[in-house]
């Protein structure tokens, strides 16, 4: 937001711009291989993410057994590639000729308010200035510097 002498310290979390990966499932290509949608979910899951198998006592103690593939093996795009998922004639498929990664920008998350996107913008008010002035002013900058899609509330 434009300065204001109606308003200081404005300020906002969120951030449109935040590197990304888009992964675009080709599910024809899927189907005609053989492959199950949900193996390829899973597989994706248990490597680069990590997925809960059993639990365990030992020594006194309560361990999780979490699967996940090493940070080595899952730092870079081209590692997806080296991943493989079975199908159903018992041959191991290439994640990397199933799906597609790309590099995309966006949004961390995308908050709600009354189900419109919404980002949150905090400020504060000067001691000499009331909180209608401050209202006020907040609605003539936005009204000047957001596109009509856009509104505040």
């Amino acid at each position: 937001m434009k300065a204001s002498p109606s308003t200081v310290g404005v300020l906002t979390q969120f951030r449109s711009r935040t590197p990304q990966l888009y992964l675009d499932v080709d599910r024809t290509k899927v189907e005609s291989l053989g492959v199950d949608l949900n193996d390829v979910n899973q597989t994706m899951q248990i490597y680069l993410g990590s997925m809960y198998a059993n639990s365990f006592n030992a020594f006194g103690r309560h361990w999780q057994v979490k699967l996940q593939a090493e940070g080595q093996f899952r730092n870079e795009l081209k590692d997806v590639n080296l991943l493989q998922v079975r199908n159903k004639f018992g041959e191991m498929v290439p994640l990397g000729t199933l799906l597609r990664l790309k590099e995309v920008n966006g949004p961390v998350s995308v908050a709600r308010y009354n189900l419109y996107t919404a980002a949150a913008v905090n400020g504060n008010v000067p001691p000499d200035v009331s909180s209608g002035e401050a209202i006020d002013a907040v609605n003539r900058v936005t009204a000047e510097s957001l596109p009509r899609a856009m509104a505040t509330e």
